[in-house]
């Protein structure tokens, strides 16, 4: 996966249904829910987590995610 493609969030233990995203300084102000196979934009590497996470792009927001929540977009289609 590469900067500027589309990923959905995914676990693959199938531990919960949705995926929280975090915000880029740590803080509550967006910290939220989206559900499993929801598409986001994969912005770069995030550093500093201490494990691999990445910055992405949902809803017009930057956030992040740990890199084991998100996988290449298989399911999206192109508009009709």
């Amino acid at each position: 996966m590469a900067p500027g493609e589309l990923v959905e969030l995914f676990l693959d233990r199938q531990m919960s249904d949705y995926i929280v995203i975090g915000n880029l300084n740590n803080t509550l102000d967006f910290r939220r829910r989206f559900p499993l196979g929801t598409l986001v934009l994969l912005m770069g590497e995030y550093p500093g987590q201490g494990e691999p996470a990445s910055m992405v792009l949902v809803d017009g927001k930057p956030g992040w995610v740990w890199d084991y929540e998100i996988r290449p977009a298989i399911h999206a289609t192109a508009p009709a």
